[in-house]
């Protein structure tokens, strides 16, 4: 998984939602707040515009350490809530080693119970945590492309393949010809004929065509550029 997902607990008080409760309230921090037995929000529980998933909460049987021996007691309190939702991501991430950070985290709140009105609301959030759902989501499969779209696409290559290699020959021309200098157009080449359509002579004239001398019937024939 790329990155980091952290769980946090929106505070253990019994207040009303008056201000932002810090580190939950990061949007890299999945807030979480506690639920009874009977999927309603604790007592303790705050909530509020950061909430994004609940969790047993309540009566939850954990690890304690006395000042002298590490027993297990039952507790309650969004703290006992909170590593529900870490656990329940971290099976994620072993039924999905591919999936990024954010894809656990909308898989989390694709697949939690809802609770409340319907939809994320600021008491439940996105619902209830499902382990079970989170472990047997199989994600869609990518779809393959069709044998006329793929036979569209090695078209499109060709054609494409074609215009490059054209555009290429156009441009070497272009050099080749500005390379000559044939764009200034100083002089053309003009063949004169006489009547009988022999060579008479050549005669370079300026590309005003203005200055032809001696000829009888002049016709051009081509042009090349002076070199």
């Amino acid at each position: 998984m790329h990155g980091i997902g952290v769980c946090c607990w929106l505070q253990h008080l019994e207040t009303i939602e008056v201000i932002e409760y810090y580190t939950a309230a990061y949007d890299t921090v999945i807030a979480v707040g506690s639920v009874n037995e009977s999927d309603q929000l604790s007592r303790f529980s705050n909530y509020g515009n950061e909430q994004e998933l609940v969790a047993p909460g309540e009566g939850i049987l954990s690890t304690y350490y006395d000042g002298t021996n590490h027993i297990y007691v039952y507790g309650s309190g969004t703290s006992m809530a909170a590593p529900h939702v870490a656990e329940v991501a971290a099976l994620a991430w072993a039924t999905h080693p591919t999936f990024t950070n954010q894809q656990i985290r909308e898989l989390l709140r694709a697949t939690a119970i809802d609770l409340g009105t319907s939809g994320w609301d600021k008491y439940y959030g996105y619902g209830k945590v499902d382990a079970y759902k989170v472990v047997i989501y199989v994600p869609p499969p990518i779809p393959e492309l069709s044998s006329a779209i793929l036979a569209a696409i090695g078209v499109t290559v060709i054609i494409l393949n074609q215009v490059i290699k054209k555009l290429f020959i156009l441009y070497l021309t272009l050099y080749t010809i500005n390379f000559m200098g044939f764009e200034n157009h100083k002089y053309f080449q003009v063949h004169d004929y006489t009547s009988d359509n022999n060579v008479h002579s050549k005669t370079r004239v300026p590309d005003n065509r203005q200055d032809i001398r001696n000829t009888q019937t002049c016709r051009l024939a081509h042009i090349q550029p002076q070199m």
